[in-house]
């Protein structure tokens, strides 16, 4: 009988190391530490530094306990089952990514307006000549024969040219 092999394959965990601080034999002194209970520590001494005379004659050592406490609290937080320092890194990927989404690898934008340029005139239609047909419209309709007897009156624009249309050419 031959015996069964069995291999397994840890890609996620050599990629992405939980702990940080483990080298061969050798740890870090009260590690290994994730890399949320790192950033945590960093934050906090900076911070306990920089204010360490605002607090030190109240507190006493309080708050580097409290310091150490949330860095112990840290080694197995999970949000929503990925690690703080990931899912952090999401928000801040979603929050940067574009609204519309991506196209063919870019932002998909609406496209930039563009003016529509153009312009229509009104004008009056004076009717000099028109034929009485018996057409296809029926009995005694009035057809227009296309650029024959119809001519554009000009029309006024501003107020001295309606005074002056109004006269009728009279002075």
């Amino acid at each position: 009988m031959s015996k069964v092999r069995t291999s397994s394959t840890y890609t996620f965990a050599r990629r992405f190391p939980t702990v940080i601080g483990r080298l061969g034999d050798w740890h870090v002194p009260f590690g290994p530490f994730t890399p949320a209970q790192l950033i945590v520590l960093a934050l906090g001494t900076l911070a306990l530094v920089y204010t360490a005379s605002l607090w030190w004659a109240v507190l006493g050592p309080v708050p580097p306990l409290a310091l150490g406490f949330a860095v112990w609290a840290l080694r197995g937080a999970k949000i929503a089952g990925r690690d703080p320092v990931m899912a952090g890194l999401g928000l801040v990927v979603g929050a940067l990514r574009p609204v519309g989404g991506r196209v063919g690898g870019r932002a998909a934008r609406d496209r930039r307006s563009a003016p529509v340029l153009g312009g229509f005139v009104v004008q009056d239609l004076v009717d000099e000549g028109e034929q009485k047909s018996s057409g296809p419209r029926g009995r005694g309709s009035v057809a227009r024969v296309p650029g024959e007897g119809v001519r554009a009156a000009p029309v006024p624009v501003t107020e001295l040219e309606r005074l002056v249309a109004g006269l009728g050419g009279r002075r």
